[in-house]
């Protein structure tokens, strides 16, 4: 028991990071990716504490995973809003119509 905060609690608070940021991008929300890069920074402290180099570069690599995974989502999101004003400037009637309907209706 004496031995719960020996890295300041640090560990600790990276495990609840890493559960809050699986259940971001489980109910599909990107901020899970920059929560596990906090969380994958918060390891590599932890890893620096105890000279564990394999913790260090395991999220070290995991930190640049998730850098990515943000990026590509923010890109298609982009996209997505691109899209959406290209096709509303072509079809406004269609678009407020639309707009309409899901405002109702979201299913």
């Amino acid at each position: 028991m004496e031995r719960l905060f020996d890295f300041y609690g640090i560990d600790w608070f990276a495990m609840a990071l890493n559960f809050l940021a699986v259940y971001l991008l489980g109910v599909q929300n990107k901020t899970g990716f920059l929560i596990f890069i906090l969380a994958n920074l918060s390891w590599v402290s932890v890893g620096m504490m105890t000279g564990s180099y394999a913790i260090v570069a395991g999220n070290l690599g995991f930190v640049a995973l998730n850098s990515l995974g943000f990026w590509r989502w923010h890109k298609k999101q982009q996209r997505k809003h691109e899209k959406s004003l290209a096709t509303r400037n072509r079809f406004p009637v269609l678009a407020r119509l639309l707009r309409r309907r899901t405002a109702r209706n979201p299913f």
